[in-house]
């Protein structure tokens, strides 16, 4: 039984480890709504100098390829694949 007791206080979580986890998620808290009030690329050079990697969404709609060119590839790969299959020597038309 003395064990059994033991056992229960020594496992259960001490007061003093839920105290520290509060306090620091006041600061975290106090932190956030510190760089919330701040320039956006305040929080950028910081995130830059703590070694941490800021996503940022771009927008590039130049890149991608058109329908058209895509449907383009796959044909020529389509008269080629048949070609070879069919032992045609294959010219391309371009």
């Amino acid at each position: 039984m003395l064990s059994l007791t033991l056992v229960l206080i020594l496992s259960a979580p001490s007061s003093r480890d839920r105290g520290q986890y509060k306090q620091v998620q006041q600061q975290s808290a106090m932190i956030v709504k510190y760089l919330k009030k701040q320039d956006p690329r305040v929080l950028q050079s910081v995130m830059k100098h703590m070694g941490w990697e800021f996503k940022q969404r771009r927008h590039q709609p130049d890149c991608k390829k058109s329908k058209e060119s895509r449907r383009e590839e796959l044909d020529k790969w389509e008269i080629d694949m048949l070609c070879k299959m069919a032992g045609i020597p294959c010219r391309r038309l371009e």
